[in-house]
C-alpha cells in the first residue's frame, strides 16, 4: 500500500495554530402579542340559572332552544321574572311595605300596624318603631318605658303636700299601663337576648368587672321610688326637694352638687334654716359669708369667737367696716375695739 502525502495539508498543520471559532448565526424571536378577549368563551358562560328576590319573586335566564330547520341567530339570553304566589298574605304585607317605603309615608304604616296587631309585645315594638322616626324621639322613649315629667312633678308635689311621717310610706305599688308596658318589653327582648348570650359572654366578660353584687332601682310609689324616678329623668329639683321633706340633707347635698351651683346654694340655705342645732348659724356664716348678719346677732359672750371669725375669713376691705359696726351694741369695750380697728 503506498501512501502519498499532500503538501498543502501537511503545511497547514506545521505550525499548530487552532482552529478559528465557529460563527453561528443568532435567530432573532419575534414577540406575538395576544389581544385580549372583549367576551368570555362560551364554554365558561352559565347557559342556565335561578334566584328568588325580595316580594315572592323567582328570577330566570337561559338560552332560547332553536330546532334544526331555523336560522342560526345571535345567542340571546333572556331574563325571565316571575311571580311566586305560596304566601298571599306575606306577599300584600310586602307590597304594603314596599308602596309605604317608596311613598316615603311610613309613620302611617307603623301607625296602622299598630292598631292591628294583639299582641302586646308587637304593639310594642311598632311603637318603638315609629318613635324612631319622629322628633324628639328620647322623650318619646322615655314615655314609652313609662316616665313622663309631668306625671313626675304631679307626684311630687302630692308628695310634699301629704304629712306622711318620716320614714311612713305607702305600700309599693305599680301602675298596670307602666307595669304591663315593661313586663311585654322585657319578655320580648329575653327571648332574643338569650340566644346572643352564649356568643357574646366572652367578649363582655372581660370588659365587666366579675364579682359584682347586681342592685335594683326601686320603681315603687313611695319616697325611694318617685327619687329614682326624678333621678332617671334628670330632674334635680325635684329630687333635692324629696330628701329634704325626708330630711336625708346628705343625698340632697349631693345631688345639689351634681345640680350646680344656684341649686347648691338654695340646697344650703333650705338646709340652714330647716336645720335648728347649735353649730347651724356658724355654718350659715361661714357657707353663705354673711359677716353682718353675725355681727348684728352674735352673742355678747362670744365676742372673741366672733372676733377670730372675721379675723379669719374677713377681707381687710371690709374687716374696719364690720368692726366698726360693734361700738354701737350695747355692752361692747369702745376702747379695745377701735384699738384693733385702727391695728388691723
Amino acid at each position: 500500500m503506498q501512501v502519498s502525502s499532500c503538501p498543502q495539508i501537511s503545511s497547514s498543520f506545521s505550525k499548530g495554530q487552532p482552529l478559528p471559532p465557529l460563527q453561528v448565526p443568532e435567530q432573532v424571536v419575534q414577540a406575538s402579542l395576544i389581544p385580549p378577549l372583549k367576551k368570555p368563551p362560551k364554554w365558561m358562560r352559565r347557559p342556565a340559572g335561578v334566584s328568588f328576590a325580595f316580594g315572592g319573586k323567582l328570577v330566570t335566564f337561559g338560552l332560547l332552544s332553536t330546532t334544526a330547520h331555523q336560522v342560526p341567530q345571535p345567542c340571546l339570553h333572556l331574563v325571565f321574572i316571575s311571580q311566586v304566589t305560596t304566601e298571599p298574605e306575606f306577599l300584600t304585607r310586602s307590597a304594603e311595605l314596599q308602596e309605604a317605603l317608596g311613598s316615603g309615608n311610613v309613620l302611617n304604616y307603623c301607625q296602622n300596624k299598630i292598631q292591628q296587631v294583639t299582641l302586646p309585645s308587637e304593639k310594642m315594638l311598632w311603637q318603638f318603631l315609629k318613635v324612631t322616626l319622629e322628633k324628639d324621639s328620647r322623650m318619646k322613649f322615655l314615655k314609652l318605658l313609662g316616665y313622663n315629667k309631668d306625671e313626675l312633678q304631679k307626684k311630687v308635689a302630692m308628695w310634699l303636700k301629704s304629712d306622711l311621717g318620716l320614714g311612713e310610706s305607702p305600700q309599693p305599688k305599680e301602675d298596670a299601663p307602666n307595669s304591663s308596658r315593661r313586663q311585654a318589653f322585657c319578655s320580648q327582648t329575653s327571648e332574643h337576648s338569650a340566644e346572643e348570650a352564649s356568643a357574646s359572654s366572652s367578649f363582655f366578660d372581660e370588659l365587666v368587672p366579675q364579682n359584682i353584687t347586681p342592685w335594683e332601682i326601686p320603681i315603687t310609689e313611695d319616697a325611694d321610688g318617685l327619687l329614682s324616678q326624678a333621678l332617671l329623668l334628670g330632674e334635680l329639683g325635684p329630687a333635692v326637694e324629696l330628701c329634704l321633706k325626708e330630711e336625708r340633707f346628705a343625698d340632697a347635698i349631693i345631688l345639689a352638687q351634681a345640680g350646680g351651683a344656684d341649686l347648691l346654694k338654695q340646697t344650703q340655705e333650705r338646709y340652714l334654716a330647716k336645720k335648728k342645732t347649735r353649730i347651724a348659724p356658724l355654718l350659715a356664716c361661714v357657707t353663705q359669708k354673711s359677716w353682718r348678719d353675725m355681727v348684728c346677732a352674735c352673742s355678747l359672750k362670744n365676742w372673741r369667737e366672733a372676733l377670730a371669725l372675721l379675723l379669719t375669713y374677713s377681707g381687710p376691705e371690709k374687716f374696719p367696716e364690720l368692726c366698726g359696726r360693734w361700738p354701737s351694741a350695747p355692752g361692747w369695750s369702745s376702747v379695745a375695739l377701735a384699738w384693733i380697728q385702727g391695728t388691723c
